[in-house]
């Protein structure tokens, strides 16, 4: 049996496949597939396409675990599953949101948990048992505090207020004028409005951590700021999976590309501590062998497959830029 992981985010998607015997066949990274920003149809081309690529031909008996963001409702899950099968129908699709493989990429098959995305967007998923919860995953236009667009818009206001004289002065300046290839803050307003999407705001955020970490005042204060929303956000999920009358704390892990700062991770870490609802916890594994992982379950397979698997540890193996 074949099992095919797919982490998809709106900045890339990661597919892994395993062989339940074989081990390891292949992991391939591709651009973004967020289904919001894309539609079922692009997305479930794009997710066969990436199968294919690491998938033998000829094979048949494939599972596919497709963990997208943006797949929030009932009648998305509907819309891609029937996408999916109508692409390929001898395989078998499972489609569930990313933050459930980055859950069990966290923590492999544990009593309970609480993961926190942090990328683009930023969601919280929880499980303890048979009791899950989510918090957050509202997207741009309705939160995502903690994200890296968050950051990033933070870190344009920042700019603004500064040219206005209604902060002081701050490193962001320089550094976001020179990124957008502008003159003044006053071209921010076409650059941002005219030809910057959701993803470009949120590649700003590795500019916050270097102001951040050269001292800069503003720039701190956004970190600071992100990471409180992000832990608040993980404990709303955690609360919400604790038993009756059962005290924290509830294991704890942050994902997500803004997580490459180890400057942002520190601040986490340092709000994490202070919480009597969250324990720190390093993840286990990526997202994507975390759904390699929630397809070892579906089909009723001991979390120790995977240790035992081939070949499955050497994670740079057949790992391909698109």
């Amino acid at each position: 049996m074949i099992i095919v992981g797919i982490d998809g985010g709106g900045t890339k998607t990661e597919a892994m496949a395993v062989d339940t015997v074989d081990g390891l066949l292949g992991r391939r990274v591709a651009g973004p597939s967020n289904l919001h920003k894309l539609g079922v149809q692009a997305v479930s081309g794009h997710i066969e396409k990436l199968v294919r690529s690491i998938v033998p031909a000829a094979a048949a008996d494939v599972l596919v675990v497709a963990c997208m963001s943006g797949l929030d409702t009932g009648q998305m899950r509907m819309d891609l599953s029937a996408a999916l099968e109508s692409r390929e129908a001898r395989w078998t699709w499972l489609v569930d949101n990313d933050a459930a493989a980055a859950w069990w990429g966290a923590f492999q098959g544990r009593d309970a948990g609480v993961v926190t995305i942090a990328g683009t967007g930023t969601v919280s998923y929880a499980q303890a048992g048979e009791r899950r919860a989510r918090a957050g995953g509202w997207g741009a236009l309705l939160g995502d505090d903690g994200s890296g667009y968050s950051l990033g818009r933070g870190a344009l206001i920042a700019v603004l207020r500064a040219e206005d004289g209604m902060a002081g002065p701050t490193a962001l300046s320089g550094l976001l004028l020179g990124a957008l290839g502008v003159d003044d803050a006053h071209q921010i307003i076409d650059r941002v409005h005219l030809h910057m999407s959701v993803s470009d705001v949120a590649a700003l955020a590795p500019l916050v951590f270097a102001a951040a970490e050269q001292g800069d005042a503003a720039a701190e204060e956004l970190v600071a700021c992100a990471a409180d929303a992000l832990v608040l956000q993980a404990e709303a999920a955690a609360t919400q999976v604790l038993a009756p009358g059962a005290a924290g704390p509830v294991d704890a892990a942050f994902v997500g590309g803004v997580l490459r700062s180890r400057f942002y991770e520190r601040a986490l870490e340092k709000r994490v501590a202070g919480s009597s609802v969250c324990r720190w916890l390093k993840p286990a594994a990526h997202a994507a062998e975390g759904a390699v992982l929630l397809g070892g379950h579906h089909l009723g397979l001991p979390v120790s497959w995977w240790s035992s698997a081939p070949a499955v540890q050497p994670l740079t193996t057949n790992t391909e830029k698109r």
